[in-house]
């Protein structure tokens, strides 16, 4: 599991450096031109493949926190999830409208689900090592 909240920490910072980056030098094309989008920057289909594979290891996720004995992994994996897709749905309203309350219900979004994945590897506490031999 904890494995699984490193990746998504990396995904996660992956993908608010793009998020800022489209923000600050990249024009989004006329909404509702959904396949102008992909062709605009290579940068923001980084940016887009990069949040549909925060959903799959959000499901991951929260499959594996769902299993565990300890409620609270649970409940932090599954916020997690419901924080990424949150932010993915935002990120699309924000595409096809342009108004930036959708962009930033996205980085909070994003940053919520950066703050519980961080939560989780808080919990789950270092791996157990081996003592060495004498």
């Amino acid at each position: 599991m904890r494995r699984f909240a490193w990746i998504a920490l990396f995904l996660l910072v992956v993908q608010n450096a793009t998020g800022l980056f489209l923000n600050l030098y990249v024009a989004l094309p006329i909404p509702g031109s959904f396949g102008a989008v992909f062709v605009l920057a290579p940068i923001l289909t980084v940016h887009i493949v990069t949040a549909f594979l925060l959903v799959i290891g959000g499901v991951a996720l929260a499959r594996f926190g769902f299993r565990t004995r300890l409620p609270r992994l649970k409940w932090i994996s599954i916020a997690a999830l419901i924080s990424v897709v949150f932010a993915v749905q935002e990120g699309f309203a924000f595409t096809f409208t342009q108004n930036n309350a959708f962009s930033f219900g996205m980085e909070m979004g994003f940053l919520g689900a950066m703050v519980l994945c961080g939560t989780l590897l808080y919990v789950t506490g270092p791996a157990p090592t081996a003592p060495r031999p004498a």
